[in-house]
């Protein structure tokens, strides 16, 4: 989670806090969507009160990275742009924005209602621009494999927003069953029929998809010669996951004959109520942050063994708690919200 959300936990708070002591009874019924389109599609964006207001106003806080939602942008009064009128429509209570999307466009847009001299706002809606880059290099790969390896090929993920997924086929022919994590392609207990030719697209699910260069070139063989285990593609070495979640944690060893593996935890036991080995690596369910440390997978063979060290990364969720100093404010008078935030290590928003 970036710098958008926590700005939207802000701005979601200090709506709620002069909705309660400032307005009375007006409130937000309706929030402005985030939005990612590709460039010359046209969007709307609305917003709607509890109560027909005296007027309405958009605000435009423009980006200098277009394609990031989560880009920092400062929320402050030098940094916005007043959307002019012609852009908007009033429906009573709702107000629509039209929006035709390119660079200059791209930011965060933030409804604002006025009642006589009071105003409430929105919170701000993130609209960016989808793009899908191609593959990074990455080589190919021929390899000769026993009977009863996992096998694990996975082609480098590509700039994307939003965030691609990778799609495998095998002799061109999409694999609806075979096992996906991470973006990874698992292949577990190959037999003879796993024989043949892998390759990948990355689709965002708006923009074109895209093909990588790289190929696996597959062979299974039953009597292949004795090997100590080796791998394939080098597992990563960092994962980081939030509290609660679900991790994968990938190592695959190849070898003949078929390697063993034993994960350990160092300085530390495995959490064993919440994991489960399964053929590719390693699944911890519901993590807490007990879980944080060093992983090592240790695969064995009659021939010589190997192992990959991989370190988990615990996080939580920005929590933002306020609390108001005083409770009755007239219009015009200071209003001191003291807000702490817990949670993962983020720059600061400034919101006015």
């Amino acid at each position: 989670m970036g710098d958008y959300e926590i700005t939207s936990i802000f701005a979601v708070l200090l709506t709620f806090f002069l909705k309660n002591v400032l307005t009375g009874s007006e409130h937000v019924i309706s929030n402005p969507e985030p939005v990612t389109l590709p460039a010359k599609f046209s969007t709307l964006l609305s917003c709607e009160m509890s109560s027909e207001p005296d007027r309405f106003m958009w605000k435009f806080y423009p980006t200098d990275d277009p394609y990031n939602p989560n880009a920092y942008i400062d929320l402050s009064n030098i940094s916005f742009r007043v959307v002019p009128e012609k852009q908007y429509t009033k429906q009573k209570r709702k107000s629509e924005l039209t929006l035709h999307l390119d660079a200059s466009a791209s930011g965060d847009y933030q409804c604002l209602a006025f009642y006589g001299t009071k105003a409430l706002a929105s919170v701000p809606s993130r609209v960016t621009m989808a793009r899908l880059e191609p593959f990074p290099k990455q080589n190919s790969l021929e390899e000769t494999v026993s009977v009863g390896n996992t096998v694990t090929w996975r082609c480098a993920v590509p700039k994307s927003n939003p965030e691609a997924y990778i799609q495998y086929f095998k002799d061109g022919q999409f694999l609806n069953h075979t096992d996906v994590k991470m973006n990874s392609l698992i292949l577990p207990n190959v037999k003879e029929e796993d024989t043949g030719v892998y390759t990948c697209i990355a689709d965002n699910g708006i923009t074109d998809s895209v093909n990588s260069s790289a190929k696996l070139n597959l062979r299974i063989v039953r009597n292949g010669p004795s090997r100590a285990p080796y791998f394939l593609i080098e597992p990563k070495d960092v994962y980081t996951i939030l509290k609660g979640k679900t991790v994968f944690l990938e190592c695959t060893a190849i070898g003949n004959p078929v390697p063993k593996v034993i994960w350990t935890k160092q300085k530390g036991q495995l959490p064993n109520n919440r994991i489960e080995t399964l053929k590719g690596g390693l699944r911890i369910r519901d993590v807490s942050s007990q879980d944080e440390g060093v992983y090592i997978c240790n695969h064995t063979n009659a021939y010589g063994t190997i192992s990959h060290r991989i370190t988990l990364v615990y996080n939580e969720e920005p929590r933002v708690d306020c609390h108001m100093r005083e409770t009755s404010v007239k219009v015009g008078e200071n209003l001191d919200i003291d807000c702490s935030v817990r949670g993962m290590k983020t720059k600061m928003p400034i919101i006015l």
